[in-house]
């Protein structure tokens, strides 16, 4: 498991525009609490906070805090990201929270599955469907994988995986529920193609109806010429 290093300054100032004079300084608010810190509100460098995960981790990065005040509760704690929000059209960090970790304790937390292999069942025409992609797990910080694998190469068509039939590293315990399905391999769906190509009665029906209104019979002609001759 990766650790980086941020260094952060508590904040004494909240609110609306406080947070708006941070971010016009290049910096952004976030606030950190656990176990055994109480709520405490703070500002970062948001580009800090980018190379600081930026480890094969990700946000999984366990980083370890160096407050600019010296003698801060907050020296040499360790957090893992646990929210953060965007600017919704620049796209840019606003805000952050941390989490406080306890290295001996274990933690429960969110992890991607990733798919490995191609599944037999593709080669014979099938989709595979990844439904899943992430489950749950608990496990020590220390022993926190990049993912969970799950490897698909003998799945045929009509099978699929649970969430219970997943392998963990060891240390690491499943929390998500073992019925749910994690990838599946299926038929293309022809029900759409053949729905397109080939007409319902209905639809037969219709265009008979239609021909036969566009189109006037051979009495229905024969009536129309007694009527002018009779004129």
């Amino acid at each position: 498991m990766h650790t980086s290093e941020l260094v952060v300054a508590v904040r004494s100032v909240r609110g609306k525009g406080a947070a708006r004079c941070l971010r016009r300084q290049g910096r952004i608010p976030g606030i950190i609490y656990g176990r055994t810190v109480a709520a405490t509100s703070i500002d970062l460098d948001p580009n800090a906070l980018l190379e600081a995960l930026s480890t094969t981790s990700g946000e999984n990065t366990l980083i370890r805090l160096r407050p600019l005040t010296a003698g801060s509760s907050l020296d040499e704690k360790i957090v893992l990201l646990k929210d953060y929000q965007v600017h919704p059209i620049r796209h840019n960090l606003i805000h952050a929270d941390f989490i406080e970790v306890d290295l001996n304790r274990p933690m429960r937390i969110e992890l991607p599955v990733t798919v490995v292999g191609k599944a037999a069942g593709e080669k014979e025409g099938g989709i595979l469907h990844h439904e899943r992609r992430a489950v749950e797990v608990e496990c020590l910080p220390k022993d926190i994988p990049l993912a969970i694998e799950v490897k698909v190469n003998d799945l045929n068509l009509g099978q699929s995986i649970h969430v219970s039939d997943l392998l963990p590293p060891p240390g690491v315990t499943i929390k998500t529920d073992g019925s749910a399905v994690v990838v599946r391999v299926t038929l293309p769906d022809m029900t759409a193609e053949a729905t397109v190509a080939a007409p319902t009665a209905t639809e037969d029906a219709a265009a008979t109806v239609a021909a036969t209104a566009a189109t006037p019979d051979k009495g229905d002609k024969k009536e129309a010429k007694d009527l002018k001759d009779s004129k």
